[in-house]
Parts: C-alpha cells; structure tokens; sequence
C-alpha cells in the first residue's frame, strides 16, 4: 500500500518492486519540472515587460511636452494679440503653427550647443542677426515684456535692474559669467586682447625685487594666483577701450547718438579700474603679515602702485618711513621723560 508523506508526494512500500520506484522516481521528476516555469522564459517575458513599460513612459512625455510646447505658445500667442485684430485667416494661422515648430527646433538646437560649452558659437549667431525677435517679432516682444515686466519686478526687489536686453543675449551673458573656458579658449582670447600702445597702465602689477625674496613661500605662490586673475581682469578692459575709441572716430552726426553708448562704457571702465585697484590693497594685505612690524605702512592706500606693487622707489619710501620711525621714537621718549619728570615728588 503507498503511503502519503508529509510533503504531499507518494512514498512506496518497501516491499515494493525495484521497477515500480524507477517509476515513481521518473513521474515525480515530470511532475516537478512541469510545475516549475523555465527560467529562460520568465527572463524573456521581463525583457519583454520592461520594454514595453520603456516605450509607453517615453510616448507619455513626448506627448507631454507636446502638449506643453501647444499650450505655451497659445498662452504667448492670446497674449500677443492683445490690441490687435480678431480676425484671423487661415494662410496666417498656419503662418503661427510654423513659427511654433521653428521655435521648438531652435530651442532643441540651443539646448544641445549648451551642453557641449561652445559659447562662440551662440555669440556667432547673435552677431548674425538671427534672432527673430530682432526683426519680425518686435512687437511680440514688447507685448510679453509688458505681461511679465510687472511680474518680474515683484522678485527682483533687492537688486535695482535695468530693462530686459534681447533675450538671446542675456543667455550668453548668463552663461558666460557662471562657466570657465577652456584653456585653450581662454589662452586664444587673452592673446587677441592686444592693449594699444598709449595704454601703458593696462598691465598687471608685481611685487618689488626688494620684497619678493623675503616673502614666505606660501605668500608668493598665492600671490602669483592672485596676479593671475588681476591680468585676466586688465585684459577684459582692453576690448571696452577699443569699442570706445572707435565709436568716438564716427562722423559728428553719429557721434552724437554715439555719446549714450560712450558713457556707459566708460562706466564700465570705471568699475573696472576701481576693482582693480582694490584688487592690489587685498594683495598688500596679505602680503603685510610678513614685513616687518616697522614697514607695514607700506601696504596703506596711500602708497601709490605702478606697474609694481609697492611703487616705482621703494628704497626712498623705507628711507622715510625710517627717519619718520625715528621722529616717533624721540617724540615718546620726549613725553615719557616729561612725565617722569612731572611726577616726581618735589624736595
């Protein structure tokens, strides 16, 4: 008689015949493959999934973005035709369908020269005059300045800004100023700024032979960073000088429509003089920990600085910071013996 087991299969006599356990052996075999699913199967059919589970996500934001891009540009288009005629043909409709996909490509076609860094590039294309709301869509964009103007300077209220400048520049600009160039590029671009002959001043600033020596290693290659950036600084001023100066070659009648645009780079040549005169007091203070106490004066403002840092004759300057030491000197020594005297009780 066979026997139920506690796991749910038969278990044979053992009076029972050899053949009848072969049996029993082989049908128990069948019966667990075929109850177990096959792995490689189960493997396909996950691939299988995931793919599918891919493709729907992927249909789903393309769809998405679609559907975003559409709703975007209805909103700028109801915004745009504020004042203007209702009436619309059909050839004009079809006009702003393709203006919406011609956006689309040029802001996928944005989006990847930003990831590769080449700003040249973008900066070519503005000189290029491609930007269309430099030309047919003006009007477009005076009227979303006026929607969002108002709404911008509600979060702008801790920075006094000045009117928006054309959107693809402002771009570059924001990108420039948050990204570092190469070195190749910035290497390339420090060689082409050529200061102009007369321009003497436009030149970094070192340190005196007399002092340099006596600095602390550490000083000095942290000055040598700092001497780095300052040329940077001095070689961004040389374009604005030669924008300058041509404008100033125009003819009287241009000059005068010129005059606007003068000012305000010489504003900005101005500003830039100023941080780097600033530039070389946050140098001198860090320099001063290693002079000595007796010519640390040497790092005040009124120490004027030339194409070196602490001036053209420095020998003459520590000259006279030692004679006026010396007058210091007497001067206490003077007060102190005054004050002994003053103190002394009378006979």
């Amino acid at each position: 008689m066979a026997a139920e087991g506690e796991t749910g299969h038969e278990v044979l006599d053992s009076s029972g015949s050899e053949n009848e356990r072969d049996e029993s052996r082989n049908n128990r075999r069948i019966k667990t493959s075929s109850d177990i699913p096959s792995t490689s199967d189960d493997g396909r059919d996950m691939g299988r999934d995931i793919i599918a589970m891919q493709q729907v996500l992927t249909d789903g934001l393309q769809r998405g973005f679609s559907k975003l891009t559409e709703a975007i540009a209805s909103q700028l288009s109801n915004a745009t035709k504020q004042g203007r005629t209702r009436t619309r043909s059909a050839s004009e409709s079809s006009d702003s369908v393709a203006s919406v996909a011609s956006e689309t490509r040029k802001a996928t076609k944005r989006a990847r020269r930003e990831s590769t860094g080449d700003v040249d590039v973008e900066v070519d294309e503005l000189l290029a005059g491609n930007d269309p709301n430099t030309t047919s869509n003006v009007a477009s964009a005076q009227n979303e300045e006026d929607v969002l103007g108002s709404i911008a300077e509600e979060y702008n209220l801790d920075e006094q800004c000045a009117e928006e400048v054309n959107p693809k520049l402002a771009s570059i600009v924001n990108k420039m100023v948050r990204n570092r160039l190469t070195d190749e590029k910035l290497k390339e671009k420090l060689t082409q700024s050529t200061r102009p002959t007369n321009c003497e001043n436009i030149v970094g600033t070192k340190i005196n032979p007399e002092i340099w020596p006596k600095l602390k290693s550490s000083t000095r290659s942290r000055d040598i960073k700092l001497q780095r950036v300052q040329n940077m600084l001095l070689k961004a001023s040389i374009p604005v000088v030669k924008v300058i100066h041509k404008l100033m070659q125009a003819d009287s009648s241009q000059l005068e429509d010129n005059k606007s645009m003068i000012r305000s780079l010489m504003d900005s040549m101005a500003i830039l003089g100023h941080t780097n005169y600033e530039f070389v007091q946050r140098r001198r203070e860090l320099i001063r920990p290693d002079l000595n106490d007796k010519y640390q004066q040497l790092c005040g403002e009124h120490i004027e600085f030339t194409n070196w840092l602490f001036g053209d004759d420095l020998p003459k300057q520590v000259q006279d910071i030692s004679a006026t030491n010396r007058v210091s000197q007497q001067l206490a020594s003077s007060d102190n013996m005054i004050g002994r005297m003053e103190r002394a009780p009378t006979p």
